[in-house]
């Protein structure tokens, strides 16, 4: 597993290297940023199997009542953020 995570760490700092658009660069920073404060960086704990099945349930029931997003169309959201 720990070789997996390593992959996933070199990936990302590959990319992050490729780019060049400042705005994205400040947007992935706040994000490693907040989420770290969320979640405190090391207190990562396993969930609940129960959990696990409830959000399953949750997102099942959110795809059926039409509250999804495809990878596309978030690309193009995406690309409206630096406009603003």
């Amino acid at each position: 597993m720990k070789m997996n995570i390593q992959t996933e760490k070199l990936w990302l700092i590959e990319h992050l290297l490729k780019i060049k658009d400042e705005f994205l660069l400040h947007q992935l920073k706040t994000l490693i940023e907040n989420m770290s404060r969320k979640i405190g960086e090391e207190s990562i704990e396993p969930m609940p199997i129960e959990t696990f099945y409830a959000r399953i349930e949750e997102s099942e029931k959110a795809l059926e009542r039409g509250e999804i997003i495809t990878q596309d169309d978030l690309r193009k959201e995406i690309g409206t953020w630096k406009k603003r």
